[in-house]
């Protein structure tokens, strides 16, 4: 199987690179939370939860921002714009000095992460359909799964060898990467008589039949309930295993990270 300007397992690389940015993003981070409260003086642990949840929040806006506009314009120009809000959150965070700034630097990131993976889907869809397109996102989520597991490993490599600033430095690397791996060698898939108009009225109308559609929101309920259960244990994770830790234990020391 070849594409146009593409190979086959050049596609689903491509593809499971740029998606798992967002998996990246969450998990990488996870071992430093610690780190990042006691450097920005976080008041609880809790703060440190506010890391993963305000990234979250950012996410769901993204989608519901970036998804109309990727079919309104070209996929190319549409990714190059929300990798480039990532990195501007990633700035953030990286020079961050309190609470405010980290969370604001999350919620950039948030909403610049979800475009990578709405594009992704979308090229996705524009190329296959049917049992096709149920192939190839099989054989992309087969390398995608791998992220989460490696990510948190990296991430505390980093902070034991240079400090949390360089998790962010790692994920400016994996968006650049990623967009210009997109750029480079994947031709547009969104032809000019496929675009949809970015009209208030004719999203209002799309948004309707959607939740008109039983099957649809089924498996969007059920699919909220498996990614709203994975996040709850992420995001809380931490606050149970050092709930019961005995005095004189300091949780910020990246030497007593349990990761």
């Amino acid at each position: 199987m070849r594409f146009k300007n593409i190979r086959a397992n050049e596609f689903i690389a491509l593809m499971s690179f740029t998606m798992s940015l967002v998996a990246v993003s969450i998990d990488a981070v996870l071992p430093a939370l610690p780190a990042i409260a006691a450097e920005l003086g976080f008041i609880t642990l809790q703060h440190s939860q506010m890391v993963v949840w305000l990234f979250v929040l950012g996410m769901v806006f993204g989608e519901l921002l970036f998804g109309p506009l990727c079919d309104a314009n070209r996929r190319q120009p549409a990714l190059v714009l929300e990798v480039g809000v990532f990195c501007l959150g990633t700035v953030i965070a990286m020079s961050a000095d309190n609470f405010e700034q980290m969370g604001l630097a999350r919620v950039l990131q948030g909403l610049g992460a979800a475009g990578p993976k709405i594009v992704c889907r979308a090229v996705i869809r524009d190329r296959f359909e049917a049992a096709a397109m149920a192939r190839v996102m099989s054989l992309i989520f087969s390398v995608f799964i791998l992220v989460p597991i490696i990510a948190p490993r990296i991430g505390q490599g980093l902070l034991l060898a240079a400090g949390w600033c360089w998790i962010f430095g790692l994920y400016l690397f994996w968006a650049g990467i990623a967009g210009l791996w997109f750029i480079i060698w994947h031709p547009e898939t969104l032809a000019q008589d496929q675009r949809v108009p970015l009209f208030l009225k004719r999203l209002c109308l799309n948004s309707g039949r959607i939740f008109k559609s039983r099957k649809v929101m089924a498996y969007t309920c059920a699919s909220g309930m498996v990614f709203g259960t994975q996040l709850l244990f992420l995001a809380n994770a931490q606050a149970v295993f050092f709930a019961n830790l005995p005095r004189g234990f300091n949780p910020h020391s990246p030497s007593n990270l349990p990761f």
